[in-house]
């Protein structure tokens, strides 16, 4: 589990692909942006923030607002 005060923005992969169950990024505020070509493996909140997937994310996503653009692909994990 991490913890972040403020939004996260990447281009590279974060968390086990094999298990994002393993990974919870809790944002306080802001969201996250996952770059094109870049993954997160885990589950994502961010209550007050926006989460903009533009590569991809295996897991879940509890947010204010998701955005998902072209190519971006998001895959449910319980």
């Amino acid at each position: 589990m991490i913890n972040l005060a403020s939004g996260l923005a990447t281009n590279g992969t974060i968390g086990s692909a094999s298990h994002p169950q393993w990974l919870a990024l809790n944002f306080a505020s802001g969201g996250l942006t996952v770059n094109g070509g870049a993954s997160v493996h885990g589950a994502v909140l961010a209550p007050t923030g926006t989460v903009m997937v533009n590569g991809n994310v295996n897991g879940s996503v509890a947010a204010d607002r998701l955005i998902l653009n072209g190519g971006a692909v998001l895959v449910a994990v319980p």
